[in-house]
């Protein structure tokens, strides 16, 4: 099945172009530095930069951004505060390449679709540690509602919350390597298995929880196919059943 997600990556980033999407005027204006640099869009801060950069995110930014270089996405401020990067509803809001490792930090992701290569806020095919992230409210017609994941993945103090695919992984698809750090995956919807989280790869959970999930078929909370370590982490509350492992 990796094989086959991956190609269907591949046909889908080729197919599609980066999508900008009108901002609501209640928005705060997307504003992205990078040292004295600043940008309207994090697609133009991404690209204007050098690997190893740190860029800075206020505001809304809404559109698909494509990452291919390592560097660092910082919001900035914490909390409820935090920068959004939205898809408008119509696209994906980040791609992470096979090339790049990029740490995210104190952002929302939310109102991302994707119609092809799956992953609605998220797919990674590179490296992604997320610290301190909230992935919620979007969707896929294929696998990983919130988050699709081919590559390595790292989520810290993280939440990934309503999101929805019509087949597997509603809040992620992970095929790849997952660890997650006090991490809760929460009220996610997936058509067929694995409401919270399908996991084809390895995944590995430190604290968090895993609730208020559910899927059509089995693995409410968590269905996985693979080696799957819970270390102090609740997995309850789920519909059909808590995890199917």
């Amino acid at each position: 099945m990796r094989r086959a997600l991956r190609a269907l990556v591949v046909a889908g980033t080729a197919a599609a172009a980066v999508g900008v999407v009108a901002t609501p005027a209640s928005a705060a204006a997307c504003r992205v530095t990078n040292g004295s640099a600043a940008f309207g869009s994090l697609q133009a801060a991404v690209d204007a930069a050098a690997a190893g950069d740190r860029l800075v995110i206020s505001g809304t930014c809404t559109g698909s951004t494509d990452v291919s270089k390592d560097l660092t996405l910082a919001g900035s401020a914490p909390g409820p505060d935090r920068p959004v990067l939205s898809g408008g509803g119509t696209v994906r809001p980040l791609t992470i390449e096979p090339q790049a490792t990029v740490t995210l930090t104190d952002v929302i992701i939310r109102n991302g679709s994707s119609g092809t290569g799956g992953g609605g806020g998220v797919q990674n095919v590179g490296s992604l540690k997320a610290i301190r992230v909230l992935v919620t409210g979007n969707r896929t017609s294929v696998a990983g509602g919130g988050i699709l994941n081919l590559g390595d993945l790292v989520l810290t103090r993280s939440l990934v919350s309503n999101n929805r695919s019509p087949l597997e992984g509603g809040g992620i698809f992970n095929a790849g390597d997952l660890v997650t750090w006090s991490t809760d995956i929460k009220g996610n919807t997936a058509g067929g298995v694995g409401g919270g989280m399908f996991a084809e790869g390895v995944a590995t959970m430190h604290g968090g929880v895993v609730t208020g999930n559910t899927a059509g078929d089995t693995g409410g909370g968590i269905l996985t196919v693979n080696v799957l370590t819970l270390d102090n982490t609740r997995v309850f509350g789920n519909v059909p059943d808590d995890c199917a492992c």
